[in-house]
């Protein structure tokens, strides 16, 4: 569904009307979005700057990194628009070390172009030198993420991404780095990642790295399923979709475009998680990656919840998904060593939102397993995450009254709704290779979304 301001925004004229007349309405700006297969040279084109603190160990090695991809390094003051800021901050121990944050970003940040990406580094603070150390990187963050919704209204973005203890900062930050500073992650900003060790030789290599993969994508006959579907498919990957019988034709529709296969199975049967796993086992065989993207939402206020729209709820969204999960990894060669596992949270599970006690409690029951499964499975160098998308304009969306709809889509730093992309494009980056230092993560799809940052 069209979103009416964002194409009143994209005519100047109208833009400048809009502003003349003073009117309360956040004028969004277009995301530049990318849905091309992931390259060796996607940051062809991006002008970046980069520095950090006095020492900024980092620095030569991000300077490597952003140009093996493409950009271009502006040195000094730019005289020309800036399409990205990296600050490096791992060495930061000193509450005065700060002033580097301000030095590097302040007066650079009037030439960030629309669109443009700030990304911050630093030390977790679990692997902090010094209290203070810790403190540094807690100050990183919330600079980042009041940055964020300050640079929003011109569609910018600002991450932050802190590192663990690793040996090989080459691998862990490549395909991060790479993601954050692309038109990939347009809807993503004021999101902090956490790194952990990658393995000594983590692929840093990104096109064509998913190529002659397997992967199943539950909830694929539509909307993010569906958009997670193609984007794997331009990568290479060999994609098995599953929906529920009812939607076997729409499935088959998708499954024909990206040259799938389609499993069907009801998970509200008590029989389905059973009949997926058969069909996984018979049809698919080892899986190199899973999306657990399949979910339902029965809203209602907690006091007129029917005990059957909270059973439904929580087998779908959280029931079915750890058990498909949990079978797989338990049978060891069913997901393959090195494997990639994502699970579909939400805001509304991290934040809460009446009237979804029930599907609230499913979506942050999958935050937290993510990060207790990861540190199980680290051994066999499987990654564990989840995304939690915000405000996606899909066809459950659609449905919402239009005073709703319209507020929801503005209550963000970014001033508009996502789309299935977004998402997709960030399952993509988790489902990398070179996505091995990120695990046990929630990543938020949400242009900042003001509830539960």
């Amino acid at each position: 569904m069209s979103d009416y301001l964002l194409e009143l925004g994209r005519r100047p004229l109208a833009r400048k009307l809009l502003r003349q007349l003073h009117l309360p309405l956040p004028i969004p700006e277009l995301l530049r979005r990318s849905d091309a297969p992931w390259g060796d040279q996607d940051l062809r084109g991006v002008h970046c700057a980069i520095g950090g603190g006095r020492q900024a160990p980092l620095t030569p090695l991000l300077k490597h990194l952003v140009k093996a991809a493409g950009a271009e390094l502006t040195e000094g003051l730019p005289t020309t628009p800036l399409h990205a800021i990296v600050f490096d901050g791992s060495d930061l121990t000193q509450s005065a070390d700060l002033g580097a944050l301000y030095d590097l970003i302040k007066p650079r940040l009037r030439m960030l172009a629309t669109g443009g990406r700030v990304l911050l580094i630093g030390v977790d603070q679990g692997s902090a030198a010094s209290p203070e150390a810790a403190a540094c990187s807690g100050a990183l963050i919330g600079f980042g993420k009041s940055l964020a919704k300050e640079i929003g209204r011109k569609g910018a973005t600002c991450q932050i991404l802190l590192l663990r203890e690793q040996a090989d900062h080459a691998a862990a930050l490549t395909a991060p780095v790479v993601f954050f500073l692309s038109a990939r992650s347009a809807f993503i900003t004021g999101q902090v990642l956490r790194l952990g060790v990658a393995p000594l030789d983590g692929i840093t290599a990104l096109g064509r790295s998913l190529a002659k993969r397997t992967a199943l994508v539950t909830g694929a006959a539509h909307g993010i399923g569906a958009a997670i579907c193609r984007q794997l498919a331009a990568e290479g990957v060999e994609v098995y979709g599953h929906d529920r019988p009812q939607e076997k034709d729409a499935l088959a529709a998708v499954m024909e475009e990206v040259r799938g296969t389609s499993l069907l199975a009801d998970l509200l049967d008590p029989h389905g998680t059973r009949i997926l796993l058969e069909q996984i086992e018979s049809t698919v065989g080892p899986l190199d990656i899973l999306i657990n993207n399949a979910g339902i939402t029965r809203d209602k206020m907690l006091g007129n919840m029917p005990r059957d729209f909270w059973d439904d709820t929580l087998a779908v969204n959280l029931g079915v998904p750890l058990g498909v999960t949990e079978a797989l990894l338990a049978k060891g060669s069913a997901i393959k060593n090195g494997g990639r596992i994502v699970f579909m949270s939400s805001i509304a599970g991290l934040a809460g939102n009446a009237g979804q006690t029930n599907y609230a409690a499913a979506k942050a029951g999958l935050a937290s397993y993510v990060k207790a499964a990861a540190a199980a499975h680290a051994e066999r160098e499987i990654t564990i995450n989840a995304l939690a998308p915000g405000f996606i304009e899909t066809r459950m969306t659609q449905t919402m009254p239009i005073a709703m709809r319209e507020v929801a889509r503005r209550f963000n730093s970014l001033k508009q709704s996502g789309q299935p992309e977004d998402v997709a494009q960030a399952a993509v980056f988790l489902a990398l290779p070179g996505a091995a230092s990120v695990s046990g993560e929630v990543l938020r799809v949400c242009g900042q979304n003001l509830i539960g940052a």
